[in-house]
């Protein structure tokens, strides 16, 4: 609610508001594959990501293997 606690106080227009939410949003990506990948790195594991193509439609499949 900070966020938009902020936005309030600041009256920003409508697209200067969209344009600050989506700073906000891609910051805390940044944040969160940063730990991903320390966590990655700090327990010596690797993530592979594929898209299994069926006919009833895409399925993501994610797995985490040891390096060692």
């Amino acid at each position: 609610m900070a966020l938009q606690e902020t936005l309030e106080e600041k009256d920003l227009s409508t697209a200067q508001a969209k344009a600050l939410i989506e700073q906000e949003k891609q910051e805390r990506v940044k944040r969160c594959e940063a730990k991903i990948n320390q966590a990655l790195q700090d327990e010596r594991c690797c993530l592979e990501v594929a898209v299994l193509i069926t006919a009833r439609g895409n399925v993501p499949q994610l797995n985490i293997f040891p390096q060692d």
